[in-house]
């Protein structure tokens, strides 16, 4: 499967539409996560990140630069993809199906990206409420942290997709952390009020990287390169 046809932006481009691959998104996203935590996180607060999660400063800033790479990782769905009509028969040709669902019902990519997080880093050896907490936190990056029962109902199969579709998240996944090597950590032994206010804090640098990261002067759309290590030298 081509992870490149996969788009997870849509721009106005001379009162036409374009589209930016999915994966330049959320490489942009973790590279302005990096950014600001070299740029407006103090040294202290980094310190005590990295004690609780376990490792050194680097390997923290890699670990919240991947989490956040994974905040639109529900957008590699079938809710999300079916909203740009042009990209369907494209994705349809990789071999990828399109469940029938009610012309009512909306993509809320956040909660399918919430149940496919959780999933991941369960994987990854991380504790329930350290995988789960993740989600919410980068899942919720447009204000609000979705709920169970939202995640439940938005994240049903008919939204989220089949194997194929959870094949491809995993490849997104991979593909980030290839790129930004994040130590292994399982800080699963840490209270709860700290464990929440990394979290947050994680939240809040996602939601205002995502912000950034989408404003179209700063991150125009482009031919989609090669590979990730290409387009990270544009």
């Amino acid at each position: 499967m081509n992870l490149w046809a996969l788009w997870g932006k849509t721009y106005s481009v001379n009162e036409g539409r374009a589209t930016r691959p999915l994966l330049c998104h959320m490489v942009d996203v973790a590279e302005v996560v990096g950014a600001m935590w070299d740029t407006c996180l103090g040294e202290g607060l980094r310190r005590h990140i990295a004690e609780a999660l376990g490792c050194d400063e680097e390997g923290a800033r890699r670990t919240i630069m991947f989490w956040a790479s994974l905040h639109d990782l529900g957008k590699a769905s079938p809710a999300f993809q079916r909203r740009y009509e042009p990209a369907v028969p494209l994705l349809e040709k990789e071999g990828l199906k399109f469940p029938q669902i009610l012309k009512a019902e909306s993509s809320h990519h956040g909660a399918i990206t919430v149940w496919a997080v959780t999933k991941l880093l369960r994987a990854l050896g991380l504790s329930v409420e350290w995988a789960s907490g993740v989600a919410k936190a980068v899942g919720g990056h447009h204000g609000t942290w979705p709920s169970n029962l939202e995640v439940e109902n938005f994240a049903a199969p008919s939204h989220r997709g089949g194997n194929e579709w959870q094949s491809l998240r995993e490849q997104l996944s991979a593909q980030m952390a290839d790129l930004i090597m994040p130590p292994c950590i399982n800080p699963s032994d840490q209270p709860f009020e700290l464990r929440n206010a990394i979290l947050t804090l994680l939240s809040g640098l996602t939601s205002v990287s995502d912000w950034i990261a989408s404003i179209e002067d700063l991150f125009t759309t482009s031919p989609a390169p090669q590979n990730l290590c290409e387009y990270t030298i544009l």
